[in-house]
């Protein structure tokens, strides 16, 4: 039996074996994760950019109105 690996040290290289393969497969976990955000970028990018400038132009026209102090309002309609 002097080819054979006591408990322990099998255990170990068990615990091992698992951390390789655990970081490999975070590894292509990661790249999917960027590849699949850049296929979302691409497919609809411009569409999202549009989206945020029609909700930032709506709230910097409509929000000093409702939220701001007359003298605040004042001083901000003066700089459009």
């Amino acid at each position: 039996m002097a080819g054979e690996l006591d408990p322990q040290a099998l255990q170990q290289l068990t615990v091992l074996r698992r951390k390789d393969i655990q970081k490999q497969r975070l590894g292509e976990y990661e790249e999917a994760v960027v590849n699949l955000k850049s296929k979302v970028r691409d497919a609809e990018g411009q569409a999202m950019r549009e989206t945020v400038q029609d909700k930032v132009s709506l709230h910097t026209c409509i929000l000093p109105e409702v939220w701001l102090p007359a003298e605040w309002r004042v001083t901000f309609a003066l700089e459009m």
